[in-house]
């Protein structure tokens, strides 16, 4: 076919096709020349090829014109991104040019200095000149907020995957880092500003933004361009979420573990002591001074260079070390030891080989230099009173007020008398441990003679401590004075609604028998043994011969007159008449 086209022509072929059909259709073999009929057929197939042609022809134009498109928005998007990571960081936010002022309203830049206006207008305002020179109708730029998955939340096994700030709460804050999140600063009701020192974003300071760049034409998305902006991109400052090339995982010290140390005496004697317990889930401790500094292991790319700061990344280098051939790496660093500072410390360490390099790994940890204390033991001396309150506090207290401490390890908390264990309380807020009967949740009664009381316990460093006391009961059977009741409050008109109902009972001769205290409002028993709330009623006196009552209702009382009755009755038991005792005082509600 294509040889006949290149020897005769389109017309020509055109003009033997008519002119062969025609023969046949009307048996026209001897006739000679070019009729009508064989024009007005030569002149459809005509058509029909231009037709095609034209389609052809279109079909070529819209696709050149297409591929313009494409190109420019390439153009526009390469120029946009280029402009886009000069801006800093911070300023880096969702915007639209079909909306006023891009939709960038509020306040802009460091909350000290803020400014109304958003700096950076003339990169949008450019990029709109370029796009409209281009026929497109608007762009949007959409911010989603990225973050470097070191947790491996979807057990992958790398700890170099992005995901994206996760709030399915609307809490403001990231599903899995509650350090992420929405912050508010100044009350200003936006969060396009920078507060803090180092500088951070009010936006969940990710670190890392994923930017989406759309053109439009007609209503129609024609482009669309994605690309990370990184808050490290101009700084030299390297961040968990800066993607770097290189990884490092360190694995000791720990998040959140304790580095103790043993260079003083006191310190080696606390932490060498014996108790009896040991702790049921033993905390992640590593020694740390200057007979045996401070090691840092993990993992990171074969032969690289690590560098370790403290404080912040910004600080200088106080050590180095290399890794293997296999990545593997166990630094011992005297420099950063010394600098350990008592409380809360914070690690950065980083992964460099030739050009490439990690982000600077942060790892917080504990040293503690105190060791805990015990004090506050009682009774001590000869007490009248079978039912004394005994106990003592341990605590962990820091050396400098106001740092960070291990705390106490309840698990590793005995009190003894003489050698045998005994049930006890402790509250972490005082410290007190307290020798409490199993099933009264009251202090036990004892009998005259001497006690030999240990307590011992240690924190979550590893260092321990143990103190002995001792002292005797010894109450006579004969006592003329019934117990006293004193302190009676409120008496008159009461302060507030509901009151706090109190009072003193107290025996200094044979002491006051714990559950024989009933204490009644308007005649209801609100305060017994058996109402089940004694124990926490109750709070021992400094004498320990007598302990102050309290209560105080659940609900308001009604207005005008109520009425309290407390008794209690003392260990001795001559005279019969002197044993109890019971008072009865009023006071009102306004």
């Amino acid at each position: 076919m294509t040889s006949l086209m290149e020897k005769f022509g389109l017309g020509r072929i055109i003009h033997l096709l008519v002119r062969t059909k025609a023969k046949k259709l009307y048996g026209l073999e001897s006739q000679k020349g070019f009729g009508l009929v064989e024009m007005m057929m030569a002149i459809a197939i005509l058509g029909i090829v231009v037709m095609s042609l034209a389609s052809v022809m279109e079909f070529v134009t819209i696709t050149s014109v297409k591929s313009r498109e494409q190109t420019h928005a390439v153009n526009i998007s390469q120029r946009f991104f280029t402009r886009l990571n000069n801006i800093p960081y911070p300023y880096v936010f969702s915007c639209n040019s079909s909306s006023a002022n891009y939709g960038l309203n509020g306040t802009f830049g460091p909350v000290t200095n803020q400014v109304s206006t958003y700096p950076y207008i003339a990169v949008f305002n450019e990029l709109r000149a370029l796009m409209s020179a281009h026929r497109f109708d608007k762009f949007t730029l959409d911010i989603k907020f990225a973050i470097r998955d070191l947790g491996d939340l979807d057990s992958d096994g790398q700890t170099t995957d992005l995901r994206y700030f996760a709030d399915s709460d609307g809490n403001l804050i990231d599903d899995y880092d509650s350090g992420v999140r929405y912050f508010n600063q100044n009350g200003d009701g936006d969060y396009r500003d920078i507060y803090g020192t180092p500088q951070i974003t009010e936006e969940p300071h990710t670190r890392l933004k994923e930017a989406t760049l759309k053109l439009y034409k007609k209503g129609e998305l024609i482009f669309q361009d994605i690309q990370l902006i990184s808050w490290e991109k101009f700084t030299g400052v390297e961040g968990k979420a800066a993607g770097a090339t290189l990884t490092i995982v360190v694995s000791t010290p720990s998040e959140n573990s304790i580095v103790y140390s043993l260079a003083q005496t006191h310190q080696q004697n606390s932490y060498n002591l014996t108790i009896a317990k040991t702790a049921s889930e033993p905390s992640i401790t590593q020694r740390a001074d200057a007979s045996l500094p401070l090691r840092i292991i993990g993992e990171t790319t074969p032969n690289a260079t690590l560098s370790w700061k403290l404080g912040a990344s910004t600080n200088p280098t106080l050590d180095t070390c290399s890794a293997d051939l296999l990545g593997q790496f166990d630094c011992s660093v005297s420099n950063l030891t010394n600098n350990l500072v008592e409380g809360t410390n914070t690690l950065f360490g980083q992964a460099t080989k030739t050009v490439y390099y990690s982000p600077w790994n942060p790892t917080t940890f504990i040293r503690e230099l105190s060791t805990p204390t015990i004090t506050a033991q009682t009774p001590t001396g000869t007490i009248p009173n079978l039912q004394p309150t005994v106990r003592a506090t341990i605590l962990d207290q820091p050396l400098t007020a106001g740092q960070v401490v291990s705390d106490i390890n309840s698990d590793l908390i005995t009190l003894f008398n003489g050698t045998t264990a005994v049930n006890h309380t402790y509250d972490t807020l005082t410290g007190y441990v307290t020798w409490i009967d199993s099933i009264t949740a009251l202090p036990p009664i004892l009998s005259d003679g001497s006690y030999t009381m240990i307590l011992e316990g240690g924190d979550n460093a590893g260092y321990k401590a143990r103190s002995t006391w001792t002292y005797t009961i010894s109450v006579g059977m004969t006592d003329h004075s019934a117990p006293s009741i004193s302190n009676k409050d409120p008496i008159g008109i009461a302060a507030s609604n509901p009151p706090t109902i109190s009072c003193r009972v107290f025996d200094n001769q044979s002491g006051i028998i714990l559950n024989s205290v009933v204490l009644s409002l308007d005649g209801v028993v609100v305060v017994s043994s058996g109402v089940g709330n004694l124990a926490t009623a109750c709070a021992a006196l400094t004498q320990q011969d007598g302990i102050t009552v309290s209560y105080t209702p659940d609900s308001v009382l009604t207005s005008g007159s109520h009425s309290v009755t407390i008794q209690a009755s003392h260990w001795a038991t001559n005279p019969d008449n002197k044993i109890n005792s019971q008072d009865t005082w009023s006071f009102n509600v306004p």
